[in-house]
């Protein structure tokens, strides 16, 4: 088999990867490629409804946008922010996301809307079809879908178990004499698939916290300390949308 048949052969489906690694050192070490900041913005976007705040004004973020300013880009991804701009323009005419300014005279002045987010992030029977529910854009259709509640299910120990190993991997400030107690409070708290999802929404929160603000060491949480109140980091309205789909 060639070159070509092979990418060919593994074009389709879908592949999982961890919100974590769009936070990890590795991930944010070199320029990015322009493929690589494609994959950067679905990440960031938000996978449930929530707000931000600028100079103490509320800010909207529904599912599947990005509340990044284009300087913030920038700065994540080592480019100018010409280039930034470059290549959001791109998108946009390619119809993969579009631009809606809220606004004025802040530092985020937009927000980015991925086109076709449900079909970036659906998960097969938990999370409906693949080309699932769209999202409102710009230039398309102007009629707004919603997807439909996800009931909540429980999960076995064994992957909770599974998902807590990954995510004490990659906290930044760990004790492995306290790894039981984090643990405990982890299994305590975090029952279901919308609990594990909440945590890593929680964790990316933090981490990007962390790096934005230039946490110095001693002021970053222990890990156990943070399994303990990772509840703290969900915006309110991020938890109450998740309550109500239970």
């Amino acid at each position: 088999m060639n070159s070509n048949e092979q990418a060919g052969a593994n074009s389709g489906g879908w592949f999982k990867a961890h919100r974590s690694l769009i936070h990890s050192d590795m991930w944010l070490a070199e320029p990015f490629t322009r493929g690589q900041a494609w994959l950067d913005l679905i990440g960031l976007a938000n996978y449930q409804a929530g707000q931000i705040r600028r100079r103490g004004i509320p800010v909207t973020v529904h599912r599947g946008q990005v509340g990044w300013s284009q300087e913030a880009l920038a700065v994540r991804w080592k480019w100018s922010v010409g280039k930034v701009k470059r290549f959001l323009k791109e998108m946009k005419i390619d119809g993969r996301i579009s631009i809606e300014t809220v606004l004025k005279n802040v530092k985020v002045t937009s927000l980015i809307t991925m086109t076709n987010y449900a079909r970036y992030q659906g998960s097969g029977p938990e999370d409906g079809p693949e080309d699932g529910p769209g999202i409102r854009s710009e230039e398309g259709n102007k009629k707004k879908h919603t997807n439909p509640p996800r009931p909540k299910r429980g999960v076995s120990d064994r992957e909770r178990i599974a998902f807590f190993e990954t995510l004490w991997d990659v906290y930044p400030k760990k004790d492995e004499s306290t790894k039981a107690q984090a643990l405990a409070y982890y299994r305590s708290s975090v029952k279901t698939k919308s609990d594990m999802d909440l945590i890593d929404f929680a964790l990316g929160d933090y981490l990007e916290y962390l790096k934005v603000n230039k946490t110095e060491p001693q002021y970053i949480k222990g890990g156990a300390a943070f399994f303990y109140d990772w509840a703290d980091w969900i915006p309110k309205e991020v938890a109450d949308g998740d309550q109500q789909t239970g």
